[in-house]
């Protein structure tokens, strides 16, 4: 796996705090949560799980990956509707799926109009 610049930035928070996990002590007593703020299958989901696979050999803890915990939040769906954004988390093939519909949607409005439509 290769990283790009962009999920590099992703993991940098976390990496930030790591020195700060190992030298407290007797930290964690409970499961510590790891939020990836996409739905699982992407790039983000593979770095979440393979840092915090690597974490939790190193500190001997265990976590939770949480995806898309964000996007579920009360308070952030509040703000994404007044801006009349809905998140729909969801795997890749259910994004796969959801495209190849709203294209079959739009090709059938666009043939019943008699637009022409480019290949």
């Amino acid at each position: 796996m290769t990283l790009n610049r962009r999920t590099l930035l992703q993991s940098a928070p976390a990496l930030l705090l790591t020195p700060a996990l190992a030298r407290a002590e007797g930290y964690p007593n409970k499961p510590i949560r790891y939020i990836v703020p996409v739905a699982a299958g992407g790039g983000s989901d593979m770095v979440g799980r393979t840092v915090t696979e690597r974490w939790a050999k190193a500190l001997g803890a265990s976590f939770v990956v949480e995806l898309d915990a964000v996007l579920r939040a009360p308070d952030l769906r509040d703000k994404l509707s007044v801006e009349a954004i809905e998140p729909m988390p969801m795997t890749p093939e259910q994004f796969g799926q959801f495209i190849r519909t709203d294209i079959d949607r739009w090709t059938k409005l666009a043939k019943a109009r008699g637009i022409e439509l480019d290949s």
